[in-house]
């Protein structure tokens, strides 16, 4: 509970100095967040970073695909389903 408190807190402090710092800080800093987005190196990191999520996308896609693929669903009747009928079935389990 005590987490809730210092989160409103949180965001009591920065709204208020942010409204403290008015438009001109504002402009300031966004001008600065838009210098460090279009750095190369900082465009180089996003674009790498982006390009090993889509890889890893594509492996776990890749990985569901051949699970789905491989499964069978176990038709009534077969061993696995006699198995697990019996368990139930069984009066020491109900």
């Amino acid at each position: 509970m005590r987490w809730k408190f210092w989160l409103g807190t949180g965001f009591a402090l920065g709204y208020y100095f942010g409204t403290k710092a008015g438009r001109e800080r504002y402009h300031q800093i966004e001008d600065l967040l838009d210098k460090v987005r279009d750095h190369p190196l900082i465009t180089k990191a996003v674009d790498s970073a982006k390009d090993l999520a889509g890889d890893a996308r594509d492996l776990a896609r890749d990985a569901i695909d051949s699970r789905v693929a491989g499964a069978t669903p176990t038709a009534p009747g077969s061993a696995d389903d006699t198995a697990e009928h019996q368990l139930f079935s069984d009066p020491t389990f109900n």
